[in-house]
């Protein structure tokens, strides 16, 4: 009896550890588990409320003075070209100013941690076509900061709010509308960087999914769909100069 008392302990200790391992996690509506990996729209409106994706992550060790975030994530379409619905910002894009970015989550969803309650600043940094030369592809860079003075302390093993990107319906259908709504796709985040003062020389870049760090548009298939991309490594001087 005590051996197996002592096994089964054991296997839960280990279920924990893997549960609670530090990583990133992309999802429509809310973090993790509490959103859904696929979101279905008919594309048979230009109103309603927007499809929104949640990034989280859950924190290591070692991350006492949380002070910014930097994330990268790739759009790439089950189809040849990225099709204009897909081209959301930008100067003389079909649908400019249907991608808002926020990491404000004081009104919800609440099921993951919220450790700046607003006070952050920041937002896209880049929008890119044709990202690495793939025809099918996008590129989104973001950042998000809170002052010096307004750095925190993260919880190893806690699950943490990172922000939120929300694609509106506008020009989904009808006169002046932009064709592709309908066709999958797959949004991969590559990596969150969590920044700590420049002083402590100890940035932790997450790529590891928890459990996943990709979010599906239209039931795409899995071969473009991509978790845990690396990517070189990053400065809180570099994110800073992305918004100078």
């Amino acid at each position: 009896m005590k051996k197996t008392l002592l096994l089964c302990g054991a296997l839960l200790a280990l279920s924990a550890s893997a549960a609670l391992a530090a990583g990133i996690n992309l999802s429509w509506n809310d973090c993790n588990a509490f959103g859904q990996e696929n979101q279905t729209f008919a594309c048979a409106s230009n109103t309603g409320l927007p499809h929104t994706l949640v990034a989280s992550f859950i924190a290591p060790a070692g991350v006492n003075q949380y002070i910014a975030f930097e994330s990268e994530l790739e759009i790439v379409t089950d189809s040849a070209t990225l099709p204009e619905w897909w081209k959301i910002r930008g100067t003389g894009q079909c649908r400019t100013g249907a991608l808002t970015n926020s990491a404000d989550f004081t009104t919800g969803p609440f099921n993951c941690f919220d450790q700046w309650l607003g006070s952050a600043s920041g937002g896209i940094g880049a929008y890119d076509l044709n990202y690495t030369g793939d025809l099918n592809r996008s590129h989104v860079k973001l950042v998000w900061a809170v002052p010096p003075e307004g750095s925190t302390a993260l919880s190893e093993g806690v699950e943490y709010y990172a922000f939120k990107l929300a694609f509106s319906n506008a020009k989904t259908t009808g006169t002046g509308s932009c064709a592709g709504c309908l066709i999958p796709a797959c949004i991969n985040m590559r990596y969150i960087l969590l920044d700590q003062p420049s002083v402590l020389l100890d940035n932790r870049k997450l790529i590891e999914p928890a459990p996943r760090a990709h979010a599906k548009w239209q039931s795409s298939s899995d071969a473009i769909c991509i978790d845990a991309t690396p990517t070189r490594n990053s400065t809180w001087g570099a994110v800073k100069a992305l918004y100078r």
